[in-house]
């Protein structure tokens, strides 16, 4: 792994989730390289990490780095399965 980062942003609401990967790895000006608009549900976050699986070649090899702003209950469920799926406990 190299210390470029790859920045994911996610944006939560109530039904819906979006997600936008920034490839430039400098936060203070982004450029956007792909968006992702998903439900805010199990269905929805398996098919957030498909997507992130879908752009894995481009991420391959460098840190990334998610930020998820705190929506308290509408966040809870993609926090847990973020968490989960690097193993911690929820």
């Amino acid at each position: 792994m190299t210390n470029e980062k790859v920045w994911v942003g996610i944006d939560v609401s109530k039904k819906t989730f979006n997600a936008a990967i920034d490839l430039d790895g400098k936060i203070d000006t982004p450029k956007i390289r792909t968006c992702g608009k998903f439900d805010n549900s199990k269905n929805g976050v398996e098919k957030f990490f498909a997507w992130l699986g879908d752009n894995a070649e481009q991420i391959a090899g460098r840190q990334v780095c998610m930020l998820m702003e705190a929506t308290g209950v509408y966040s809870r469920n993609l926090h847990a399965e973020l968490l989960k799926a690097k193993g911690f406990i929820y």
